[in-house]
């Protein structure tokens, strides 16, 4: 008998209860026969995953002692993933909610063994039939990525984001996410790294779930503006052709000084200073997590 793959799904929660109870609700009822869900609190202070835990005592948890960011909260997930024997990790955020048989098709997917990351079609929610993602092309001029068009077939794009199934031997050759980062960018630069490697990677129109969006950052502006800027020319370095590098951080510097001025002109003083943080602390190469509490 043919074996079936062990998927480890992981869902990484910041003081967020309601967007991670949906989430786990629709995990639970996904088709697929061979999986498990693990619930990575990243440092909550309102207790959100231990309620998360009682409604659903079926899924395995770590708490973090302290928020490790994006990044660091979903490598240690992977981490566990990987000793519990996972074939493969399917990363998810919290804000997301997912059609009962999204995994068969992306599992599927994984059987070219050139295929090393696979992602779903992302549509938008409560606006179900809106399209949110389905793989996304690579900017760096403008240090971002531009959305891909829906496609008819199972397709090869430059890089996924928000969630997608990595193949094991995937994390066995590039490690895991970039922690530095802390929080934006880590997908798109995993992937990035996943292709220099030669790995495909795919986005499968069979698979379908549904995206809030922004969930959890809205609820932190300053600081998710701050990661952004800081992070940009950062994703930049690492994976941008040289002669694309220099040019990018002299205009893209001269566009957050001018933003800063504008920022400040409409009286919204903490966004200016986190993008001013931002800027600095980039060209000091200080990454990583950042308070931004006023001193």
């Amino acid at each position: 008998m043919k074996k079936i793959p062990k998927v480890s799904i992981v869902v990484l929660n910041w003081n967020n209860f309601e967007d991670t109870k949906d989430c786990s609700e629709s995990l639970g009822k996904i088709t697929y026969p061979n999986y498990e869900v693990i619930i990575v609190d990243n440092g909550s202070i309102d207790g959100s995953t231990y309620r998360i835990q009682k409604e659903f005592p079926q899924y395995n948890y770590i708490y973090n002692d302290d928020n490790l960011g994006f990044a660091g909260g979903t490598n240690i997930g992977m981490k566990y993933a990987l000793e519990r024997g996972a074939d493969y990790i399917f990363f998810i955020n919290n804000d997301m909610i997912v059609d009962k048989g999204f995994l068969e098709p992306l599992v599927k997917a994984m059987e070219d063994k050139k295929v090393g990351l696979v992602g779903p079609v992302t549509y938008c929610y409560p606006q179900i039939e809106k399209l949110y993602t389905a793989g996304r092309t690579v900017n760096f001029w403008k240090g971002k990525t531009e959305e891909n068009k829906l496609p008819e077939k199972i397709r090869e794009v430059e890089c996924l984001g928000g969630c997608f199934l990595i193949k094991r031997e995937v994390i066995e050759r590039i490690g895991y996410f970039y922690e530095p980062y802390f929080l934006n960018f880590e997908e798109v630069d995993y992937c990035l790294q996943a292709r220099k490697a030669g790995f495909k990677i795919i986005c499968e129109p069979k698979s379908k779930i549904w995206h809030k969006i922004r969930g959890t950052l809205d609820k932190i502006p300053v600081s998710n503006t701050y990661y952004f800027y800081r992070n940009k020319p950062l994703f930049v370095r690492r994976n941008a052709p040289f002669y694309v590098k220099y040019p990018f951080y002299f205009y893209f510097s001269l566009y957050l000084v001018f933003k800063i001025i504008r920022k400040i002109t409409k009286g919204e003083k903490a966004i200016s200073f986190s993008i001013g943080i931002a800027l600095f602390d980039f060209w000091r190469g200080n990454f990583g997590k950042k308070n931004l509490a006023k001193k």
